[in-house]
C-alpha cells in the first residue's frame, strides 16, 4: 500500500472514519445494514494511491460496474492488497465499534451509530486529503450498496469469498 502518510493508512480512527463513511453511505443507500465481509474494501480503496486514482473523475451515480470497466487493470494484485491492510481494517473495525461510530445489528450487520454524525463543522476541521479519503469511501459504498449480493462484490472485483 503506497500512501502519502503510513501513519494515516494505520491510524485506526481515521480508518474508523473511513469504514463510517462506507458503512453510512451503504446503509443509506440499500436501507439495511452491510455484511461484515465487505469492511475490507474501502480501507484499500481509499488509502491507497495507487487505487484511489481510480476514482478521480467519478461520482455517487457511476456504479462499481461502470467503474471497474473503467480500471481493468484493478484486479491485479487486488488480493494481495487487501490481505496487507486487513489488519488496519480490523483495528479500525474494531476502533469505530468500540467509540461509537459504528454498530451492529441482530443479524451482525454493521450500520452507522445514530451518535456520531460528521457535522459540516466537524468536516471544516478535516484537511483536503482526509475529505478526498472519505468521498472515496463513500462513494464506493454507495456503489457497493447497489449491487446484489456481497459475494457478487467480490466475485465482479475478481475475488471470492
Amino acid at each position: 500500500m503506497k500512501t502519502t502518510d503510513v501513519f494515516a493508512a494505520t491510524n485506526p480512527a481515521l480508518g474508523s472514519l473511513v469504514l463510517h463513511s462506507f458503512v453510512k453511505a451503504f446503509t443509506d443507500q440499500s436501507g439495511h445494514g452491510m455484511e461484515h465481509p465487505l469492511a475490507f474494501l474501502p480501507l484499500t480503496f481509499a488509502l491507497s494511491e495507487q487505487y484511489s486514482q481510480s476514482f478521480v473523475g467519478t461520482n455517487s451515480r457511476t456504479g462499481l460496474f461502470a467503474w471497474i470497466d473503467r480500471n481493468p487493470t484493478l484486479q491485479i494484485g487486488l488480493a494481495d492488497s487487501i490481505e496487507a491492510v486487513a489488519p488496519f481494517s480490523r483495528e479500525a473495525l474494531c476502533f469505530g465499534l468500540r467509540y461509537g461510530l459504528l454498530d451492529l445489528t441482530q443479524e451482525s450487520h454493521l450500520i452507522p451509530t445514530s451518535s456520531f454524525s460528521l457535522t459540516p463543522a466537524k468536516r471544516k476541521k478535516l484537511n483536503k486529503e482526509v475529505l478526498s479519503i472519505l468521498s472515496t469511501a463513500k462513494h464506493l459504498g454507495n456503489w457497493v450498496a447497489n449491487v446484489d449480493s456481497t459475494r457478487q462484490v467480490f466475485y465482479s472485483l475478481g475475488l471470492t469469498l
